[in-house]
């Protein structure tokens, strides 16, 4: 059974090309998810900033953790991507 990826595994192009990665590191990729605790302290973030409670340590934090969302999104992304165009996972649209 596979290890789910993390945001900062590995093996991929900031451009997004997985072309060269083997079909088990492409639905890694799609698959990708947050560390729970980073998650965990996200939610905490966004929630101080709503309620205006967060101060200048919270901000780079919270800074922080949306760069390495956006990161991992992107990453599940171009995962999602190559894995439709290889025939590994369906379209999203049902066609």
């Amino acid at each position: 059974m596979a290890t789910r990826q993390t945001h900062d595994d590995a093996g991929w192009q900031a451009d997004g090309s997985m072309a060269d990665l083997p079909d088990e590191q492409v639905l890694a990729a799609a698959d990708v998810t947050m560390p729970a605790d980073q998650d965990m302290r996200l939610s905490e973030l966004l929630h101080r900033q709503q309620a205006g409670v967060l101060g200048v340590n919270g901000a780079t934090e919270l800074a922080a953790l949306m760069k390495s969302y956006e990161r991992g999104l992107l990453r599940k992304t171009w995962g999602l991507v190559e894995a439709v165009r290889r025939g590994l996972r369906p379209r999203l649209d049902g066609r």
